[in-house]
């Protein structure tokens, strides 16, 4: 790869996964989307990849949204580690949502955020990075709608690139600083009384498809393609009234055929 977005890999499996759980996780990529599904979500996440046995690159993410309905906005605190053969990182981040209701059925989100992330290259790669920490800053801004079961939304923001041939290589890779799209569109269907059906489109660094399953707000399973080179199967049960717990895994062929786990617990407050 020539250019790899640095911060999106560190979050990219994360949202790719999430996503099939709850939407409120997109608040990670999409302010927009911070409080505005559910009235409170809070989410801790777990996982790892394996590679021929191996573990590998440990991950720990914390998110929590709140609507404040009473001023039409909602308001989120996020963070994560994550651990790379060359590299730790620490992020902390806000965000911030405010929406207007067009109409009974109609509501229109526009949002921002802020994240801070602390780079610290291990060993060898000090020198082909050319720094012992560096620190990063990610704004971005974005739009959503939700209109009957149609939700939708927009964001841009700026990312941190690196060059990882120049690290292969031994050469020193200073990130570079550019800007990205991305947008998320679902739709959930109503069969019966008790199961929600929702296909789904995506960009998160890459196209995802989706479809997503919900039996009476008590189990969920969801399955995902990414475009070329990634499959993701995962599912979840209501543990006990607004607790949640779930399992992901993923198959990585980019990477040479590596899994991706993910486990999370969610306490969700829905509307």
């Amino acid at each position: 790869m020539k250019c790899t977005l640095l911060t999106t890999a560190l979050f990219l499996f994360f949202v790719f996964s999430s996503f099939g759980q709850f939407s409120s996780n997109l608040s990670l990529y999409n302010p927009a989307m911070t409080g505005l599904v559910d009235k409170g979500f809070a989410q801790l996440n777990y996982g790892f990849d394996t590679y021929k046995n191996q573990f590998r690159n440990p991950h720990l993410y914390g998110l929590y949204n709140q609507a404040l309905d009473q001023i039409n906005s909602g308001v989120g605190i996020n963070f994560r580690q994550q651990r790379f053969s060359f590299s730790d990182y620490t992020n902390v981040g806000g965000s911030y949502q405010y929406s207007l209701n067009l109409s009974e059925s109609f509501k229109w989100a526009i949002g921002t955020s802020l994240n801070y992330t602390v780079q610290n290259p291990r060993g060898y790669y000090e020198e082909v990075f050319g720094f012992d920490n560096r620190d990063y800053l990610r704004l971005t801004f974005g739009t959503a709608i939700r209109w009957k079961g149609l939700n939708a939304g927009l964001s841009v923001g700026s990312f941190d690139l690196i060059n990882y041939d120049d690290l292969d290589s031994g050469q020193n890779s200073n990130p570079n600083t550019r800007s990205l799209f991305n947008f998320h569109a679902w739709y959930d269907f109503n069969i019966g009384d008790n199961f929600i059906l929702s296909p789904s489109i995506a960009s998160f660094d890459l196209y995802t498809f989706g479809l997503r399953g919900e039996h009476s707000n008590k189990i969920w399973w969801n399955v995902r393609y990414g475009l070329e080179h990634y499959f993701l199967f995962g599912g979840g049960v209501r543990v006990i009234d607004n607790l949640y717990a779930g399992y992901n895994i993923g198959l990585n062929f980019k990477f040479g055929y590596t899994f991706d786990h993910n486990f999370s617990l969610t306490y969700r407050l829905g509307r």
